[in-house]
């Protein structure tokens, strides 16, 4: 590609730049052949300057393409030749989780802390199935991560496929992730990005990096030397993770977890004593072939109001609609019937809006429920605090009954499960 064109091989058509990495530029493209918006990647030409480097390339891209997880982005095509070497991937439209932590520190907040170890185990999960077909992904971190819009889906992106062919002066990754090995110029394995899924915890849970230096080289220090700090040292109360997240940053690889999924399943096992006596039992789960709509508000009459609207919006549609006047009883309606769309009060005693809809991502299929917050002031407060889990669709209560009939059947348009038959 040649620079100033927009075209990548009269196929793809660059519309904006997404990103820039230390390998080259991240496009929103349109594919022309398919007419689809993909991301394309654009490997810089000082990478793509020898044969092996291009082969490993491909190699590694044929890998990933042949993988499948829901938590990691699909790769479509690679081409690797001197002239133009790029990926073409899924586009998955959201916001970087690195972008929605500096939200919350802005407002003074870190993560919710279930939703924050939710993210961990799926990405870890992702990790998993990336390093079982031979790939290391080289630099986990929260820029790495996608929250999909309307999902809350974290989806794993920008792998630094074939990175280890180059010869650099400065190791490959981001500096505040890398592991010890790497800094010393060893090959990352993937008990290295568990490294870095370690630090990302410690992250996540603290809203800090585990080590904070600005001068690079005691940067580097500190991973190689340094006591791994305490998540307990800036959040007392999620000590239970702290021998977890420590163990995940050992200086060793050998005293790591030796697999992504092995951390994932310590942190599950920390996250039940830590919230030891709030899970529910597992009830049996309902079948029905209605669209599921689940009302949670503490406000009787807004819940009653909430389900009506519900209702007229799809009148024309089978719809079973279920309430629930708090965050505990909505979740055990939630694992007995995943709902399809979920309104959702803001504001609400015990549980909040955030805690709850945080335990639902969590849940299976909970992932899958688009969301409509109310609030009786739908301000940046109520918006930016539910960007880590997906949300975009928000209600003031003030704008009434015949204006959240429109904003049910507006969501309910926009995802394609508004139909026109009667029932």
């Amino acid at each position: 590609m040649n620079e100033g064109q927009t075209r990548v091989e009269q196929r793809y058509v660059l519309e904006q730049l997404l990103g820039r990495g230390g390998m080259g530029h991240v496009y929103l493209a349109h594919d022309e052949v398919l007419r689809r918006h993909v991301a394309l990647k654009v490997i810089a030409p000082e990478w793509v300057d020898d044969r092996k480097f291009r082969d490993a390339f491909a190699r590694e891209a044929r890998a990933l393409a042949a993988l499948r997880h829901d938590h990691v982005v699909r790769i479509y095509d690679a081409v690797a030749r001197p002239e133009c070497t790029y990926l073409t991937m899924e586009r998955v439209p959201g916001r970087l989780l690195s972008t929605l932590m500096e939200q919350h520190l802005a407002h003074g907040a870190t993560l919710p802390p279930f939703r924050a170890l939710t993210i961990l185990q799926q990405i870890a999960g992702g990790l998993a199935a990336v390093h079982a077909a031979g790939i290391v992904h080289r630099d986990v971190k929260p820029e790495n991560v996608i929250i999909e819009e309307g999902s809350g889906r974290p989806v794993l992106i920008d792998f630094g496929i074939a990175s280890k062919y180059r010869v650099e002066e400065e190791p490959a990754g981001t500096p505040a992730y890398l592991a010890p090995e790497v800094i010393f110029g060893g090959p990352a394995d993937p008990t290295a990005d568990v490294y870095s899924l370690g630090c990302m915890a410690f992250e996540l849970l603290t809203g800090r990096l585990p080590f904070e230096h600005e001068n690079l080289p005691e940067l580097y220090q500190a991973h190689l030397g340094h006591e791994r700090p305490l998540v307990s040292s800036r959040r007392p109360e999620l000590g239970s993770f702290d021998l977890v997240v420590q163990r995940a940053m050992a200086r060793r690889a050998a005293d790591r977890y030796t697999s992504a999924l092995e951390f994932a399943a310590a942190l599950g096992d920390a996250m039940e004593r830590w919230s030891r006596g709030e899970t529910l039992p597992e009830p049996a789960r309902e079948s029905s072939d209605a669209l599921r709509i689940l009302v949670i508000d503490d406000d009787d009459d807004f819940r009653k109001l909430a389900a009506r609207a519900a209702q007229l919006a799809l009148y024309q549609q089978k719809v079973l609609v279920s309430t629930a006047r708090t965050g505990v009883e909505a979740l055990a309606i939630a694992r007995r019937t995943p709902p399809d769309v979920v309104i959702l009060d803001y504001d609400m005693p015990g549980l909040d809006g955030i805690d709850t809809l945080s335990r639902l991502r969590a849940i299976p299929k909970g992932g899958d429920a688009r969301v409509i917050v109310v609030s009786a002031t739908v301000t940046d407060a109520v918006r930016w605090r539910f960007g880590i889990l997906g949300v975009e669709d928000f209600f003031g209560k003030t704008e009434g009954f015949a204006g959240l009939v429109g904003r049910i059947l507006e969501v309910m348009n926009r995802y394609g499960w508004a139909r026109a038959e009667t029932r």
